[in-house]
């Protein structure tokens, strides 16, 4: 995975909230699992007013749990179940699949 990086970032959680797609000069990010992956063309999912606002956080825990609470974006997966873990597993999968990765949470 690491590998399609280019170019890197490397953001700490508070540089990534800069990402959140409320400035247009900036590409809307998100984590999983500190993988950073551009939601830029999903900005209706992803972005302030999207379904999904996950843009400028780190999301694994709500992507496993099927959660669109604010509150849980965040990467702990500590009491997360087998099968949260799979649907994580899953949502990963997926954003490999339709975004460029584009670094790692540091």
């Amino acid at each position: 995975v690491l590998g399609k990086i280019v170019p890197a970032l490397s953001l700490n959680a508070k540089e990534l909230r800069e990402y959140d797609g409320t400035d247009e000069s900036k590409p809307m990010i998100l984590s999983i699992r500190g993988v950073l992956f551009d939601v830029s063309p999903a900005k209706a999912f992803y972005g302030p007013d999207g379904a999904y606002p996950f843009a400028g956080q780190e999301c694994s825990r709500a992507l496993a749990r099927y959660s669109v609470d604010i509150e849980d974006c965040n990467d702990r997966l500590d009491d997360c179940t087998s099968s949260q873990m799979d649907a994580l597993r899953s949502w990963e999968a997926q954003f490999q699949s339709k975004y460029k990765i584009v670094g790692r949470l540091k």
